[in-house]
């Protein structure tokens, strides 16, 4: 999946052009948030899940049941311990079968809070 970052290196967040990771700068509690735009012709179950240095969050994403020719719009905001150097990207997981999606926008925020 090809993912689309949102961040600014005056913020302490950078993103990776070479692998679409945003990276954070310093450890604190981050509010990591996203939003994506998607149609798919596939059926089965869709989820879009947060990985943090590769490995995805515990806990559920953003599922969505694919009826075989649809649009979809998911979101998912959680808080999260970061530290420095750590990276965070988004992943596509499917359920039986696979699936193919045309992405029509997507965003991921890091906004650190304390």
């Amino acid at each position: 999946m090809n993912t689309v970052m949102n961040g600014g290196s005056s913020s302490g967040i950078s993103i990776n052009a070479s692998d679409d990771r945003l990276s954070v700068e310093s450890a604190g509690i981050y509010l990591v948030s996203f939003s994506v735009q998607f149609s798919s012709a596939s059926t089965g179950t869709a989820e879009l899940i947060v990985l943090v240095n590769g490995a995805a969050v515990p806990g559920p994403g953003a599922r969505a049941q694919l009826d075989g020719g649809g649009s979809y719009n998911l979101a998912w905001s959680q808080i999260l311990s970061l530290e420095a150097g750590d990276t965070v990207s988004l992943s596509l997981a499917a359920g039986s079968g696979g699936i193919n999606a045309n992405f029509h926008q997507g965003n991921l925020y890091l906004l650190k809070v304390a």
